[in-house]
């Protein structure tokens, strides 16, 4: 049943922020009151006293934020204006709106920190408790976040950055695209931060004419790949048909009933340098977890090489470096001759954290690379046919004694795979 309601009030606020779009010093504080007349049910309607209150400060170029959020009402609230926990403003993980009442209270913190070029690195964490009136506040009863992310600034003149970020709580998770300019959100935020921020970007010629955005779709069997990229290349010859460029990719990874083999470079090949490339590996070193059903998602920076043979027609690598893999956790067999057969072969494992490109085995975590030729359909649009070479890892629980203590458990996979780029600049 619908309502309808006209309300009003006043707020005091005091904004020191030193960059509104991508603060890293200053504070920012909001007091409000609001009163709401309900005219459809004659309930008198409700009063809003809401704190918005944010910290932000530099630490040897680690920039701290720090956000308490507080809301109370009075009187007769109707649903879609109680407070709620849940999105990507409040407590990244849950879905928006997953808990609502009466009132609420938030606290959360956030680290940031520049890692390379445009790329910079985000961990959060928070906690909130949503309640009909004051006594029923108990910080027993708060639920809690914490994840990571990556920030990419699109504009240095501005400060303003594009995030991507993956929350977790203790029964949900979430990713979240959007503008990492401040803790507010709406819908519409990355819309008007890209309007806001393409404009000053249009005079930079090499940003426009050499990045460009792509999906491809890899699959061989029962194991499907998507991966979803931006990268920006620049010329390095004097022909500009050589480039050398960096980006951003999320890969999300399915399959069904495959095995994933003990992962350590040492225990593959007894080795742990470069050198481990090119040794076989030793067999009896190696168990399997068989998984029925694999999940894995990464978000990874990633480094381009790409040659022009002709304007129509190109050749490119790329492989990612360095970021975080997440998906579900599995609860499966873990086969070995080693294993004393009074003892459990069920092993839970989770996808490893974080991902490093090493050399070979000593790679860690989820990892993409692929090798494919390009045809231009015109100077926005081209599609990329070629392989994907594709690591997948879990980390188990416990450490698996009869295996040399190891956690790790790598899939190798060689998928082929067929994708489209489009520069949104000619």
């Amino acid at each position: 049943m619908g309502y309808f309601m006209t309300g009003g009030g006043v707020s005091f606020l005091i904004d020191k922020r030193n960059n509104l779009l991508n603060p890293s010093t200053g504070y920012y504080f909001e007091f409000s009151i609001s009163k709401y007349l309900d005219h459809t049910k004659g309930t008198g309607g409700f009063q809003n006293h809401s704190l918005d209150a944010r910290y932000y400060n530099k630490f040897n170029e680690t920039i701290f934020n720090s956000n308490l959020y507080m809301v109370h009402n009075s009187g007769t609230v109707p649903f879609r204006l109680m407070p709620a926990i849940g999105g990507a403003r409040f407590l990244r993980g849950y879905y928006a709106g997953r808990f609502r009442d009466n009132n609420m209270a938030l606290a959360q913190i956030e680290f940031r920190r520049h890692v390379l070029w445009s790329i910079g690195l985000a961990a959060f964490s928070g906690a909130a408790q949503v309640y009909s009136n004051t006594s029923e506040f108990d910080v027993n009863r708060l639920h809690y976040n914490y994840g990571a992310g990556l920030r990419f600034k699109l504009n240095k003149h501005s400060e303003a950055n594009i995030r991507l970020d993956y929350g977790r709580t203790r029964d949900s998770d979430g990713l979240y695209l959007g503008n990492a300019s401040n803790t507010s959100y709406m819908k519409n935020v990355l819309l008007s931060a890209l309007i806001l921020l393409v404009t000053p970007v249009l005079g930079q010629e090499v940003f426009r004419s050499n990045h460009d955005f792509g999906l491809n779709l890899s699959h061989f069997n029962r194991e499907s790949l998507i991966a979803l990229s931006w990268k920006q290349v620049h010329d390095i010859s004097k022909n500009k048909k050589f480039q050398l460029g960096y980006g951003i990719r999320y890969n999300g990874y399915s399959s069904n009933n495959q095995s994933y083999i003990t992962a350590p470079a040492e225990l593959t090949s007894d080795e742990k340098g470069p050198q481990v490339f090119f040794i076989e590996n030793i067999e009896e070193n190696l168990d399997t977890l068989s998984v029925a059903k694999a999940r894995h998602h990464s978000i990874n920076a990633v480094i381009y090489i790409e040659y022009d043979i002709t304007d129509k027609i190109g050749v490119g690598f790329n492989i990612d470096a360095a970021g975080i893999a997440f998906g579900p956790s599995v609860s499966r067999t873990m086969n070995s001759s080693l294993r004393d057969p009074n003892t459990s072969a069920k092993e839970k494992a989770s996808p490893t954290a974080y991902n490093v490109l090493l050399v070979s085995d000593n790679d860690i975590g989820m990892l993409n690379s692929e090798l494919y030729g390009t045809y231009n359909f015109n100077k926005n649009l081209s599609v990329n046919l070629g392989l994907s070479f594709l690591f997948t890892e879990y980390t188990t629980e416990n450490e698996i004694v009869y295996n040399f203590d190891n956690n790790r458990f790598r899939r190798k996979s060689l998928l082929g795979m067929i994708g489209i780029n489009y520069k949104p600049f000619k």
